[in-house]
Parts: C-alpha cells; sequence; structure tokens
C-alpha cells in the first residue's frame, strides 16, 4: 500500500493540502506529491523525477483539467458508466513505473543574457531577495565554502556546472508554470548555487530562441514565512517580465490557481475557465510585491 504523510503543523483551514505519498518499494524518499485544493474541489498529483542530480516535480494526474496549469486532455473515449461528479473534467493518470530512469543530459551556457543589468537577474542575485521571511529556518540550500580565489581559478567543467545557466525541457515544469509559458519561451536554469533564479528566453514563430528579445522572464524562488496557500512556510515563485525599453515598468504574473476563494482573482478564474483553460490564461499586473516588503 502506499502511503501518505501529512505535516503535523498543516492548518485544518488552509485552501490547500499536500500530501507526500511513499511507495513500499522505495523509502526514505518522497515518491508522489498529492495537492488538494479545498475552494476548488480538486486534486492534482505530481511525481518527483530526477534530472541533472536534481528533483523537480511534474505534473501527472488532476481531477479537472480546466483548473491546471498544463495542458491536459480529458479522455473522449466510449464510456461504459457515465463519469463521476468529481471526474468530470479529470485528465492524465499518475505513472507507477518504478524502473529504473535512464541517464540524462545536460546542456549548460557560461553567457547569460541580462536585458537590463539591474542586478535582479544576473550574478549574486539568487543568494537574497526583499520577500524573503527574515526568520531563519533551513530552506535545503547547499553550502558554498568556494572563496573568490578559488572561483577565478575554475577549471572548465567547474565553470560549466557553476556559472551562467542550464537549460531546462519544458516537461520538468509541467503543472508549475501555465503551459502559454511553456510553449513560448526556453526555460534555463541558474547554475549558481542555491539555483533559486530561473531565465525565460522568447521563441520564435520558428522554434528558435530570439537574438534581440524585447524582454526576458525571469522566475524567482523566494522564502515565505507563510505561504498564503498552505499556510506553513515554504517557497514560493515571483514570475516577472522585464523589458529592455529603459524606463518601462516589468509586469508581474497573478497566480489565479491559488487564489483564495471570495478574492477578485478566485472570481476571475471561475469566469475564465469557461472560455478556456487556466493553462493558457496569463493575467499580469504592473503592482510590484517587492514594494510592499521592502517599504
Amino acid at each position: 500500500d502506499i502511503l501518505f504523510f501529512l505535516l503535523e503543523d498543516t492548518d485544518p483551514n488552509a485552501p490547500v493540502v499536500v500530501l507526500a505519498g511513499v511507495h513500499p518499494k522505495v523509502r526514505g524518499k518522497v515518491w508522489k506529491e498529492v495537492v488538494v485544493f479545498r475552494d476548488l474541489r480538486m486534486v492534482q498529483v505530481y511525481k518527483i523525477d530526477a534530472y541533472g542530480h536534481q528533483h523537480y516535480r511534474i505534473l501527472e494526474y488532476t481531477t479537472d483539467a480546466r483548473y491546471c496549469l498544463a495542458d491536459q486532455q480529458p479522455s473522449f473515449q466510449d464510456r461504459d458508466e457515465p463519469w463521476p461528479d468529481w471526474g468530470r473534467y479529470e485528465a492524465g493518470g499518475p505513472d507507477l513505473n518504478l524502473d529504473d530512469k535512464p541517464p540524462s543530459v545536460v546542456m549548460s551556457r557560461t553567457i547569460v543574457k541580462d536585458t537590463s543589468g539591474d542586478g535582479s537577474c544576473g550574478a549574486g542575485s539568487s543568494k537574497k531577495d526583499p520577500l524573503d521571511d527574515e526568520d531563519e529556518w533551513s530552506d535545503g540550500e547547499p553550502s558554498d565554502d568556494e572563496t573568490e580565489e578559488e572561483k577565478k581559478e575554475r577549471t572548465v567543467w567547474e565553470r560549466s556546472q557553476k556559472e551562467g545557466e542550464q537549460y531546462l525541457p519544458s516537461r520538468l515544469l509541467n503543472g508549475l508554470l501555465p503551459a502559454a509559458i511553456l510553449q513560448k519561451y526556453f526555460i534555463y536554469q541558474e547554475n549558481e548555487t542555491p539555483w533559486r533564479v530561473l531565465r525565460g528566453y522568447p521563441m520564435t514563430p520558428e522554434g528558435e530562441e530570439e537574438k534581440d528579445p524585447d524582454h526576458i522572464l525571469e522566475i524567482k524562488l523566494v522564502k515565505v514565512g507563510k505561504v498564503p496557500a498552505t499556510c506553513h512556510r515554504g517557497w514560493c515563485a515571483l514570475v516577472r517580465k522585464r523589458w529592455k525599453m529603459a524606463g518601462k515598468k516589468p509586469w508581474f504574473l497573478l497566480n489565479l490557481l491559488y487564489a483564495k476563494e471570495g478574492t477578485p482573482l478566485h472570481s476571475l478564474a471561475r469566469t475564465l475557465v469557461r472560455l478556456e483553460d487556466l493553462s493558457q490564461i496569463l493575467a499580469w499586473t504592473e503592482m510590484d510585491p517587492r514594494e510592499g516588503a521592502t517599504g
């Protein structure tokens, strides 16, 4: 039997609850993550997959494809009986294969394209953020005792591992970022520990990376003392569209999936899914959440 674990400090009033699934044949590590949405009456299942010596959460199943950030197609095959009320829009299915995964190949580049050079999307920006929780708590970040002199003496191999950025296949972010973003951007992850910054570079209609884009995406992980959805401390992602044009304010992506019931964002999501799945809806604002954090 699959064992599911719940954090002891889980708030009973939290709109979202996360369960960790452990397979009896793979003890000692999380095999699946189950996310339960109270307000949306929905469940999503993620598998924990390894790539380049790191682990990623990849969506496998949802009970409601309309509110899924990945493009999921409900079954259109003939049915012997009507679908249950909770499964009218269910799609996908958990992968139960326990076989060893084949080795992965990681592509890195040492040159990072920073469109504005304001420091928030380049070297050193991964360490802190104005939105970070001020309390000290274990965040899973690796220690780095390398001195500045040692960094200057890095070999070509060490530079490829610790500088620049590495390409992330879109499947690794399936269900975490809207499909509308993954289909139009190449996503790279910063090689500098603790790997808190991802960047999205626009694609051309031919599927190539634009040589002179007018913007890039910055996806930054932020330490939060209390995640609004789960009501316990953890990580959130700040998605920002940074324009090359001087003086043009950046755009920040609004989170329609985790919007609390009764808020304008939740009502907006409920309305828009009548026209399009949430995976293809991008809601942007020029309001900078960092301004409130710093002022």
